[in-house]
């Protein structure tokens, strides 16, 4: 099963129609693997927060994307 934003615009033109609608997702497990706090760079910081803002604007983007279908 593909992810939803890989075939948006194919569900949105008609080219494909979703199966399994109800079924939900199985759940994903992301983790950053960092050095020890009294070593870390703020750069890294940075960059996890980055990636957990970016996760969870996907996540919501997909949903929304789900519901306007």
């Amino acid at each position: 099963m593909k992810p939803a934003f890989e075939v948006a615009d194919h569900l949105r033109a008609g080219r494909l129609v979703p199966v399994a609608a109800a079924t939900p997702p199985l759940p994903t497990q992301l983790s950053c693997l960092y050095p020890h706090r009294r070593f870390k760079d703020p750069k890294i910081r940075l960059f996890v927060d980055f990636m957990i803002a970016r996760c969870k604007a996907e996540i919501a983007g997909v949903q929304a994307s789900k519901m306007a279908l």
